[in-house]
């Protein structure tokens, strides 16, 4: 006999394995100068890990823009694949960028339309720890004074540049920061600026 949480544990692990798939790790590195206790000054590598979502079939990849802003190098990884990426443009004003790889990967996040969320049970999707694609559940919180979306969905500064989705698999917003002490949760520009954002960006940088 098939139990109704049985179904419902089946319906996430599909809802999360469909997710994944737009789902990408940003690797993001740049040289720095470190000085030893001798006073010689050595080169090293800073590396920078955060998360991105799959635009389009383009090889355009979303992420935030405090993951690529600085760095000398950047590589996309999905599926055991590690792809060179380089960023077309940045919106400082919604901290989104936009990058793009040469080859496509993945499948294209499904935007959602809407523009209220207030109370909706959602599933965060991004890095957290090493793993590219670790979800977490929680609630839309509403829309923030700026026009940013808040969820009550906590996530870790790695996960900055993935997504929060609706439970039919809809993008609600990308993440792009954390509010709060301790136990931080997710602040998402909305879905439905996104392809505006892009296009802009993409015609002027």
């Amino acid at each position: 006999i098939e139990r109704p949480l049985s179904s419902l544990e089946s319906g996430f692990n599909d809802l999360v394995f469909e997710l994944s798939r737009s789902v990408v790790t940003i690797e993001g590195s740049h040289r720095v100068a470190d000085r030893n206790s001798s006073g010689t000054a050595n080169e090293a590598v800073s590396r920078t890990v955060s998360s991105g979502l799959i635009f389009d079939s383009l090889g355009h990849i979303l992420t935030a823009a405090s993951g690529v802003v600085g760095q000398d190098h950047i590589v996309v990884e999905i599926d055991n694949r590690q792809i060179a990426a380089q960023v077309v443009g940045v919106d400082y004003f919604t901290d989104m960028a936009v990058l793009k790889t040469s080859v496509p990967l993945g499948r294209p996040a499904r935007l959602s339309a809407r523009q209220v969320c207030a109370g909706q049970m959602v599933l965060a999707m991004g890095n957290a720890f090493g793993l590219r694609a670790s979800p977490s559940m929680g609630f839309c919180a509403g829309t923030r004074p700026d026009g940013t979306l808040q969820f009550s969905v906590p996530v870790t500064t790695s996960s900055y540049g993935g997504g929060v989705f609706d439970l039919s698999g809809e993008l609600l917003g990308l993440i792009v920061g954390t509010v709060g002490q301790g136990s931080r949760v997710a602040v998402a520009v909305p879905a439905y600026q996104l392809a505006q954002v892009v296009e802009h960006v993409r015609q002027f940088g």
